[in-house]
């Protein structure tokens, strides 16, 4: 508590230090849980700025001016981050998969024998709903003050308009619960969709991050004449029917947008179904990535096989970036280590890795749009088992890995 004496600090008056702040028994001080996200939003909003990622919050400023003033759609961005293209991008690195999940499942006896934490994104999983709040002067009130509200966790989210003073609105926010799955519930058509994305995250946030494009434009398309002529009407001194029409408006809005994200939903579905891409044509292949296989030893041998932490990410990644649809031309030549059954191509990949990835970028784009996705990644922390054979012992070593990145380009399908 602050006593009155030199400048009032809010975050050393009113919170604890998180890094020594024990917020369930048995579980460890997790300080970077509050004080990651502070600092994606200070560092998007105003880099330069230049606040440090850090575990002290009381380093952290209470606010910071932003570079350039911010539309309401790039808060809603804001509020979907999972720290992309950072040094802790929770879509790379083991935890993430083969298909890049920025998801993590908190909790559990684990995490309590190993004492660690991981990043915990703006958007989690686990979240219930989003809003932002969108007000203005009462010169500007013919704009109308709204609260944009998205059902379930925001990075696979719509933002629709609930406007101020109005109570009209579409069933499906009024009804559902979570002890009981409901598709009439909007919550439970976002949440679905949410889940469904775990199979592969890497291709199925590319047509989510389009659909929710899409239809954040349809909403500010129709919205803005509406609200115009509801401006008008509060001006003319009718402030009832302003009310009543926004009411209908918001309502079947609402809805329409509900209805559409189900149906993205089955399309879902269909497309990811059974490990294949089933658009724009049938049972397309995707398999595991390159890297991921070799990551855990995948051979001849199919014995299970464990990976280990090195100090530089699998030579296929290099390679090839992170997949799944690698350009390869075969035959590759390949260096044995009979000691572990890794097959590397050790010498192509630090001769002519960095040349090879960026071919592969060119010939993706092909790829990519004949399965209708595409996507990015960055890749950190990894775990594999290196060949110890010579003359490559060097770099058989363990530790963190450095960041890396890769990426392929391709076109939406819905």
């Amino acid at each position: 508590v602050w006593d009155g004496k030199g400048a009032f600090d809010w975050m050393r008056a009113m919170a604890p230090d998180v890094r020594t702040f024990i917020a369930l028994p048995g579980i460890p001080p997790i300080p970077m849980y509050t004080t990651a996200r502070l600092w994606r939003i200070f560092s998007r909003v105003s880099p330069s700025s230049g606040v440090p990622l850090t575990d002290n919050a009381y380093l952290l400023p209470f606010s910071v001016q932003a570079d350039a003033p911010l539309s309401h759609r790039q808060v809603m961005d804001l509020m979907r981050d999972h720290y992309e293209g950072t040094e802790i991008d929770l879509t790379v690195g083991p935890l993430a998969g083969p298909f890049g999940s920025p998801n993590r499942i908190e909790g559990g006896t684990g995490l309590q024998i190993v004492h660690g934490q991981f990043a915990r994104a703006i958007s989690i999983q686990r979240t219930s709903y989003a809003t932002v709040c969108q007000s203005f002067s009462e010169k500007q009130a013919g704009a109308l003050d709204k609260l944009w509200f998205a059902t379930d966790t925001p990075a696979s989210s719509v933002f629709v308009p609930f406007y101020a003073n109005v109570s009209g609105s579409s069933p499906s926010y009024r009804v559902g619960h979570m002890g009981e799955y409901d598709d009439r519930s909007a919550w439970w058509v976002f949440d679905f969709v949410a889940n469904w994305m775990d199979l592969n995250h890497r291709l199925m946030t590319i047509d989510v991050s389009a659909k929710i494009a899409k239809l954040q434009d349809l909403i500010d398309e129709q919205r803005k004449p509406m609200e115009a002529a509801a401006s008008q009407l509060l001006t003319g001194g009718h402030t009832e029917q302003a009310f009543e029409r926004l009411s209908d408006f918001q309502a079947r809005l609402q809805e329409r947008i509900v209805d559409s994200w189900r149906k993205f939903g089955h399309f879902l579905i269909m497309k990811y179904n059974d490990g294949r891409v089933n658009y724009p044509t049938i049972a397309g292949d995707i398999g595991y990535p390159a890297w991921w296989l070799q990551t855990f030893n995948v051979n001849s041998d199919i014995l299970t096989k464990w990976g280990q932490p090195a100090a530089a990410p699998p030579t296929l990644f290099e390679m090839y970036g992170p997949g799944p649809f690698e350009n390869v031309s075969f035959p590759v030549d390949l260096a044995y280590s009979a000691e572990n059954g890794v097959s590397v191509p050790f010498e192509l990949a630090r001769a002519g890795g960095l040349w090879a990835v960026a071919a592969q970028y060119l010939a993706i784009f092909a790829v990519g749009w004949l399965a209708g996705t595409r996507g990015s990644s960055l890749w950190r922390s990894c775990s594999w088992t290196r060949t110890t054979r010579a003359p490559w012992a060097a770099l058989a070593t363990t530790g963190r890995c450095d960041d890396f990145s890769g990426s392929y380009v391709a076109v939406p399908s819905a």
